[in-house]
């Protein structure tokens, strides 16, 4: 009786510890699944954001190159400083526009509205 007791006690004891391991083993994948993906969301938004800037640092070095071609004053242009590119609307759709400074003045300053890689003014 006594042996049949111990071997029913150390089969479920077995059991036990057995979907005790594998279930162990399933968090630990599932957590290393979590933190890869957590990592490859990471670096593709650091990709877009690099990607952004890229284009933003473009998009603004055509606006000075029109600005230098076609904005004629008295004095000549020495500096030009452009600012972010802002988006309007959801996603973008509401146009965008740009703030330009010409000689640090504030008498020389207006504003560009962009669309669809075409500038009005």
């Amino acid at each position: 009786m006594k042996k049949k007791n111990l071997k029913r006690t150390l089969i479920i004891l077995g059991i036990v510890i057995g979907v005790t391991g594998l279930t162990t083993v399933s968090v630990q994948t599932t957590n290393r699944v979590i933190e890869n993906r957590k990592a490859k969301k990471m670096e593709e938004a650091k990709e877009k954001k690099i990607k952004e800037e890229k284009e933003a640092k473009k998009e603004r070095q055509k606006i000075a190159l029109w600005v230098v071609q076609n904005v004629e004053g008295s004095e000549p242009i020495r500096n030009i400083k452009i600012g972010n590119i802002n988006h309007g609307g959801f996603m973008g759709t509401g146009g965008s526009s740009v703030n330009v400074k010409l000689n640090n003045s504030s008498n020389n300053q207006f504003l560009f509205l962009l669309k669809d890689n075409k500038t009005y003014f």
